[in-house]
């Protein structure tokens, strides 16, 4: 996860911050490194952020074992659903992926999550300030932290796949219930056109684009009754016909192999 951040336009040693967030330690600084340190408004705010994330990651070590038993009891869909936005979600995700928590439990209320959220925050926002990619700004007493022009094209970038991959997955699913509704008619047809769907998903195959001399391949026969199979699996309701179909198909690899 987060492999986009191991660019290799990212230094090692700002790395170390997302590698083991947990023991990391900015260096002691001396009487006169904090004093011009203050004077530099990149490094004061930085400190500042550290010692935000110092404080926060202390706190976990101290409750390390109580933390990741709550995390292996929460309900991780409930807590998707009640914070409907994108950044908790990648968030949450981080927590997850980090305590390695694979498995959802009941619970719909937690000590920590928000603390674990905030301490991931800021991990990351370190690792950027260590990269020198963002910039600050300071409008009264707020403190705006954003992108550098370079970094922001990259950002763009990546958006952009992210969004094309969502769209891709809505119209997925939008397509999947097109084919359960037709299947309910039309079996066959939407065994067949589900089939194409998933040579499409799992072997990038577009069967509508290969020759009819790759398609006697002992390869492309077998991903086709396989995919064929799958189909049968999952639209039809019917066990007697799931059974004839499979049938069937057996022979066909019989002949295959």
């Amino acid at each position: 996860m987060f492999l986009h951040l191991y660019s290799n336009n990212f230094c090692k040693k700002a790395k170390k911050i997302l590698n083991n967030p947990l023991n990391f330690e900015m260096k002691k600084q001396s009487f006169l490194e904090s004093i011009l340190c203050n004077l530099n408004s990149k490094c004061k705010y930085k400190n500042i952020i550290y010692k935000i994330y110092k404080k926060e990651q202390d706190f976990i070590k101290e409750n390390m074992k109580v933390i990741e038993e709550e995390l292996k009891a929460l309900d991780f869909p409930y807590f998707y659903y009640s914070y409907n936005n994108q950044v908790f979600h990648y968030y949450i995700d981080y927590v997850r992926d980090f305590f390695k928590i694979k498995e959802t439990g009941q619970i719909k209320e937690s000590k920590y999550l928000l603390r674990l959220i905030k301490f991931f925050y800021f991990n990351e926002l370190l690792f950027f300030i260590e990269n020198d990619v963002v910039k600050f700004e300071k409008d009264g007493k707020d403190l705006i932290i954003f992108p550098k022009k370079d970094y922001l094209k990259y950002l763009r970038r990546r958006w952009f796949a992210i969004q094309w991959e969502k769209e891709s997955q809505r119209n997925d699913r939008v397509e999947i219930e097109i084919i359960k509704q037709l299947s309910i008619k039309y079996k066959n047809i939407s065994i067949e056109i589900f089939s194409k769907h998933l040579m499409d998903k799992a072997f990038y195959l577009k069967e509508d684009y290969i020759s009819l001399k790759n398609k006697k391949k002992t390869q492309y026969v077998f991903m086709k009754n396989l995919c064929t199979f799958l189909s049968i699996l999952f639209l039809s309701k019917d066990k007697k016909y799931i059974l004839m179909i499979l049938y069937s198909h057996i022979l066909i690899l019989k002949k295959i192999f």
